[in-house]
């Protein structure tokens, strides 16, 4: 009885020492979160809440003339390009953070400064058709200080010989 005792109270003591944190640790997360001179995080706020209270109302909100486009036939080897217009429906200035494709095949390129509300702008996606063939989909996720953080947009083409 007496050697369960004593491994109980090492383990409390483990888990006591475990859990020290260690300020100077802490304060340099702090630091390269907001001394990396990017004046927008002001611009970033989470509408949702920890009691699942949803609050859309003081956020970025980004509609998309299209959110998909086809070129359909397309000639291997040709590059084309599609441009997706959209406007900040939102009440505070939107922030297109990234944008990303599955493939290098397909680029993006996106505003980088700040669109105020009511605002509008583009995304151009261009689509390399180089050693693809046939029904190609390519998906493009745009992140954002909005709500809904994330949108994804498309273009498809048919690549023939």
């Amino acid at each position: 009885m007496n050697k369960y005792l004593w491994l109980f109270a090492v383990c409390v003591v483990l888990s006591l020492v475990s859990c020290k944190r260690d300020p100077e640790v802490d304060e340099k997360k702090v630091e390269q979160i907001l001394g990396d001179g990017n004046d927008y995080q002001e611009l970033i706020r989470n509408p949702i809440t920890a009691d699942k209270n949803v609050d859309t109302v003081n956020v970025a909100v980004v509609k998309f003339d299209e959110v998909s486009y086809d070129f359909g036939d397309v000639k291997a080897g040709k590059t084309v390009t599609h441009t997706f217009t959209f406007t900040n429906a939102g009440k505070v200035p939107l922030l297109i953070k990234d944008a990303t494709s599955t493939c290098g095949c397909t680029v993006p390129d996106f505003p980088k400064e700040p669109v105020e509300p009511g605002g509008r702008s583009e995304i151009t996606v261009r689509f390399n058709t180089e050693n693809k063939e046939g029904h190609q989909d390519k998906p493009v996720s745009v992140f954002t200080n909005g709500y809904p953080a994330k949108y994804v947009l498309t273009v498809r083409a048919n690549v023939v010989k």
